[in-house]
């Protein structure tokens, strides 16, 4: 989608949104009680690869979706600024430059690091295990670990990057690591709201999945689906369904 400059905005937030998920899955100790996040690690994460110091402390918060609220309002503070700046079509211009680049470098280390799991995947067969299932299941880690680097990666480079526009034809990208950016969720900061080698897409084609099961619709990660083992009932985003479908699990039209 990055090729298409018209869904640029679409897939930068989409990226933004599961960023989001994956820290407060990381750093929620495995449970919904508020009470017991991890809070001085999800603000260095913040800190450390956004350059955002957003301080948020447990009484800013009653539940999971206004945490995550009050993180992606202060990142689309920052966006919104940096697009003041340059002007929206610069600056999608440059999240379209660094997601290409980052995509397909990380996608020839994926490719890479597959090639090294299927040259010694056999031995698992000493394990009474079938290297087949195996590398179907390491490769999905793997792949999912890819594509949160990617996300990562991608943000914090357009985060800590300060833009400039000289004048109507050029733009200054100041090689100095910028300042830590402050803000407050509790009150607005008075800015203006105005392949070389192909990737493959976020959207996935779903096969294979339950019994002898071959879907052909895709599915974006954060869309939200219906699955059902014919006991228990599920509405869940695809990403999080995915575990289930493999193991049985069906999705429900």
């Amino acid at each position: 989608y990055f090729l298409n400059e018209e869904q640029i905005t679409q897939e930068f937030d989409e990226i933004i949104e599961e960023f989001v998920d994956q820290i407060l899955e990381e750093f929620s100790n495995g449970t919904m009680a508020v009470n017991k996040f991890n809070l001085n690690g999800l603000n260095e994460e913040l800190l450390e690869s956004l350059s955002i110091d957003t301080n948020i402390k447990n009484d800013d918060f009653k539940d999971i979706e206004s945490l995550s609220k009050i993180i992606k309002d202060n990142m689309f503070q920052i966006i919104n600024y940096k697009k003041e700046s340059i002007g929206e079509i610069i600056f999608n211009n440059f999240i379209q430059f660094v997601s290409l680049k980052e995509i397909d470098k990380r996608w020839r280390d994926h490719l890479n690091a597959m090639d090294l799991m299927r040259e010694g995947i056999n031995l698992r067969a000493y394990g009474q295990k079938n290297p087949l299932i195996e590398y179907k299941k390491e490769g999905y880690i793997l792949f999912e670990e890819m594509m949160f680097s990617v996300n990562k990666e991608i943000l914090k480079i357009i985060f800590r990057t300060n833009l400039k526009k000289v004048d109507e034809s050029k733009i200054v990208i100041e090689n100095n690591m910028p300042q830590n950016i402050k803000l407050s969720h509790k009150q607005i900061s008075g800015l203006s709201l105005s392949n070389q080698r192909q990737a493959p897409s976020q959207d996935k084609i779903i096969s294979n999945i339950g019994s002898n099961n071959i879907l052909n619709k895709k599915y974006k990660r954060n869309d939200k689906i219906t699955i059902s083992d014919g006991n228990e009932t599920k509405i869940i985003k695809f990403k999080k369904a995915e575990d289930l479908l493999n193991k049985g699990w069906n999705i429900v039209e």
